[in-house]
């Protein structure tokens, strides 16, 4: 990262690389597969937020009575489910295999990537240009900023001294860093290449897999068979920032919301198709994934209909890769519940640990 006249601030020169571990870190692998399943279970909790919100919610307002505290007598929900899903604590009978089974789930979670989901459909109309707003300094907001980031040529500020303040981890929203590249990536004003469309639609799916699986599954064994509706506001261009900051440096002017339905193809062939009808085209594909012969969707499978603010609109079928018992725990809190919302940036802060 630079300022325009080409000199690069001490901050942005590029780390020593890491030499690589000779071997796999156990304790660091059952604590990454830990991790993701406490984090995802928060709402098991009695602090949980709204019922129709997944992770971890707002902050709750001052003066606000909280719920008593879960009893000390028992194994709490969680509890209940790392026994499930990693065995007895290390000590207890049965529990000298723990590390290897949060290894294997460690596994399970990362063979996403070697199991990419299957694309049945797509449909991506040419995106409208977006108008572009002057740019704010990304660091203090001050108008007619000088200074451009020579790395992505998109975030600009008023000053060195801002521009140096936004590199680090200091920086809003963990700093220009480790988003840098991906706003090049997506440029001013922000749109999605068409070779990046699918790649980023999937890391998308990935984020959201520990909040889609459960809730898939669960909804399948209340209603039958059908598929998860996941549909936004907004456009991917924009679900693909890295933080809730336009190219311009201004905050986000609404919430990066995910509204996830289960429709059966009864229900799509009603309701559905009568609200949006530039779905119909999704239909063969869906019915395929649902009734057909080849392309039929399997028992450790979901299949997704995608609807963005764009105009996307995709099916996509994402291998489930976790137990059918975890899954069954975890998609109990969605009992009753045909919708659920979810926020895309309190889901990326809670996987970076924020």
């Amino acid at each position: 990262m630079s300022s325009s006249d080409g000199a690069v601030p001490a901050e942005a020169a590029p780390a020593k690389p890491e030499k690589e571990s000779p071997g796999v870190d156990v304790a660091t692998g059952v604590d990454k597969a830990m991790d993701d399943f406490s984090q995802r279970l928060r709402s098991l909790s009695p602090y949980g937020d709204d019922e129709l919100r997944a992770g971890d919610g707002a902050e709750r307002p001052a003066g606000d009575a909280l719920p008593p505290p879960l009893p000390d007598d028992g194994p709490t929900p969680m509890d209940e489910l790392m026994r499930e899903a990693f065995g007895p604590p290390d000590g207890e009978e049965g529990g000298d295999d723990r590390a290897a089974r949060g290894l294997k789930k460690v596994a399970e979670l990362e063979d996403a990537a070697a199991a990419p989901p299957r694309w049945l459909h797509e449909f991506a109309p040419e995106p409208p240009e977006e108008a572009t707003a002057p740019p704010l300094c990304w660091r203090c907001g001050a108008n007619g900023p000088r200074h451009t980031c020579a790395q992505c040529g998109v975030a600009a500020y008023c000053s060195r001294e801002c521009q140096k303040a936004d590199w680090g981890k200091r920086g809003a929203f963990g700093g220009h860093k480790p988003a840098c590249a991906e706003y090049k990536r997506l440029g001013r004003p922000p749109r999605v290449p068409g070779e990046d469309r699918r790649p980023l639609l999937e890391r998308l799916l990935a984020q959201l897999r520990l909040y889609m699986w459960p809730f898939a599954v669960r909804q399948i064994e209340e209603r039958g068979r059908g598929f998860v509706f996941l549909q936004s506001e907004v456009s991917l261009a924009t679900l693909g920032l890295p933080a809730p900051r336009s190219p311009c440096g201004r905050l986000l002017e609404h919430r990066r919301s995910l509204i996830l339905h289960h429709v059966t193809l009864a229900e799509f062939d009603g309701e559905i198709c009568d609200a949006f009808p530039g779905l119909g085209g999704a239909r063969p594909a869906l019915a395929a994934a649902l009734e057909g012969d080849g392309g039929r969707a399997g028992a450790g499978e979901a299949i997704v209909l995608v609807r963005l603010a764009c105009g996307l609109v995709a099916v996509v079928v994402t291998p489930i890769l976790l137990d059918p018992g975890v899954l069954r725990r975890m998609g109990e809190e969605y009992a009753g519940k045909d919708c659920i919302q979810i926020d895309v940036d309190e889901v990326a802060g809670t996987e970076q640990g924020g």
